[in-house]
């Protein structure tokens, strides 16, 4: 129970820091006159290495996040509501960072990314 809890925790602030990145994209996007200029969002987590004591995995996907370990063999799952594309990812837990960049005259994916840091 305390590596399931731990893991929730953990997810809900992955979440949480997913949807601030998702909020601040779309608020800078809004404020691109044109669509001219470069958006370029990042926002930091300070997650743990370790819940319980084990190390763990975050998926992530354009529905949810999932945060797991193998032993114990837990899984949590949490839904977010990123409105933008989310790049599918795994890394390891610990500290990550949710980034968002649209270049002027970018016209590739509009993804955010969760990457290790």
């Amino acid at each position: 129970r305390t590596v399931e809890s731990e893991l929730s925790v953990t997810g809900q602030t992955a979440v949480a820091n997913l949807e601030a990145a998702d909020r601040l994209a779309r608020a800078a996007e809004a404020d691109r006159p044109g669509s001219e200029g470069v958006v370029n969002v990042t926002v930091e987590a300070d997650l743990p290495s370790r819940v319980a004591g084990r190390s763990y995995r975050i998926d992530v996907d354009s529905d949810a996040v999932v945060v797991r370990t193998d032993r114990p063999d837990v899984r949590i799952e949490i839904p977010h509501a990123a409105t933008r594309s989310v790049s599918e990812t795994t890394v390891r837990g610990g500290p990550i960072r949710v980034s968002y960049t649209v270049a002027d005259g970018d016209s590739g994916p509009e993804l955010l990314e969760v990457t290790e840091r």
